[in-house]
């Protein structure tokens, strides 16, 4: 059942994504804004482990209170992604397409989808029940909410996704 609902919402995120990749949006750059993790507003926590986070965007099933993690990628080689994988995979550029062909050829998890547009990735962590993925406080909308990490919100000293 869960791959039949990851597959119909993979061909939502497709044909949305070509309405949305008309427009033309602001983007934002990581070094203009802090990271901040997004989750539904509905998602039960207000607070994540790193390393759930991690394990997450790693391709590895994880539940946080008792939600299964769907994560969500913004599209390659866009600031924001760049600056996430460097902090979250420890890895740049090519590097992270290696990671990933590596860990499918092990059987050792999928990458998380990844969705063309900033504004499709928040409209989908809205509407995707354990859906989570990255944005800049910029990019909030009444249907999201940040998450602090490990008790550190973006801007406090230690908080794990500052550039």
């Amino acid at each position: 059942m869960t791959t039949r609902i990851l597959s119909v919402l993979s061909m939502f995120l497709v044909a949305s994504a070509a309405a949305f990749a008309r427009l033309d949006l602001p983007v934002a750059t990581a070094a203009s804004e802090p990271l901040l993790v997004i989750v539904g507003v509905t998602f039960p926590v207000n607070d994540i482990d790193l390393a759930d986070l991690k394990s997450a965007f790693r391709g590895k099933r994880t539940f946080v209170a008792d939600k299964r993690l769907i994560p969500i990628n913004h599209a390659l080689k866009t600031p924001l992604r760049e600056a996430f994988d460097r902090i979250i995979l420890g890895l740049e550029g090519a590097a992270v397409g290696r990671y990933w062909i590596d860990r499918q050829i092990r059987d050792e998890g999928m990458p998380p989808i990844t969705v063309r547009s900033e504004e499709l990735t928040v409209r989908a962590v809205a509407a995707l029940p354990g859906g989570i993925s990255y944005a800049t406080r910029s990019m909030l909308t009444a249907k999201v909410k940040p998450l602090s990490i490990e008790g550190k919100s973006a801007g406090e000293p230690g908080y794990a996704l500052a550039p």
